[in-house]
């Protein structure tokens, strides 16, 4: 039989600090005593609200979307035969007249007026004084639902033009259809190397 040496685990050294010790005026802001606090009034306690048991009980996510959004437009607002929309009129504070040429000649929007009855809560006064209804650097422009509905067409067709392109430049067709190659079999018998 072997004779293991054995290892005596206890040591009388002290275990290690891990963190500088703490001077005495540390120390002595730290310690609590608690007989300062014995005859401390108690701190009062804030009144409780009750809820209101009295009216219809309303989900949170409901208030959540009452409240009130800048740029919400009331539907009975907007004129019969037209759609409104916001864009972009400034850019980091300064007008950005590309984007509102192509805004105005190739989407056919106009500015909604600034002076239209019933829409005075709509925007802010600068935007206002120009002459037309904005707020933070967008503008409310508005066209008639015609033209509104022709570029969501030509929109959907731009879309699916471009979706058959890619579709044809990776070799898919169109779902329900066979693929216009047939797959290829290629038989061969390869003799072993070696």
């Amino acid at each position: 039989m072997v004779a293991h040496p054995t290892a005596d685990y206890t040591t009388d050294a002290s275990p290690r600090r891990r963190r500088a010790p703490r001077s005495a005026a540390v120390e002595a802001a730290l310690t609590i005593d608690p007989s300062q606090y014995e005859g401390a009034p108690a701190r009062p306690q804030a009144p409780v609200a009750a809820a209101p048991t009295d009216g219809p009980k309303i989900p949170w996510r409901a208030r959540k979307k009452s409240s009130a959004d800048p740029l919400h437009i009331p539907p009975e607002l907007i004129p019969a035969g037209m759609v409104y929309q916001w864009k972009r009129k400034f850019l980091k504070g300064e007008e950005d007249e590309h984007n509102m040429v192509h805004v105005q000649e190739a989407g056919a929007w106009s500015p909604v007026p600034g002076d239209r009855p019933g829409h005075g809560s709509i925007g802010t006064k600068g935007a206002r004084a120009r002459g037309e209804i904005g707020y933070g650097g967008l503008v409310l422009m508005e066209r008639p639902i015609e033209l509104d509905n022709e570029a969501r067409m030509e929109e959907l067709s731009d879309a699916r033009g471009i979706r058959e392109i890619q579709m044809q430049k990776l070799g898919l067709t169109p779902r329900g259809q066979l693929p216009a190659t047939a797959p290829r079999v290629r038989r061969s018998m390869e003799e072993p190397t070696g």
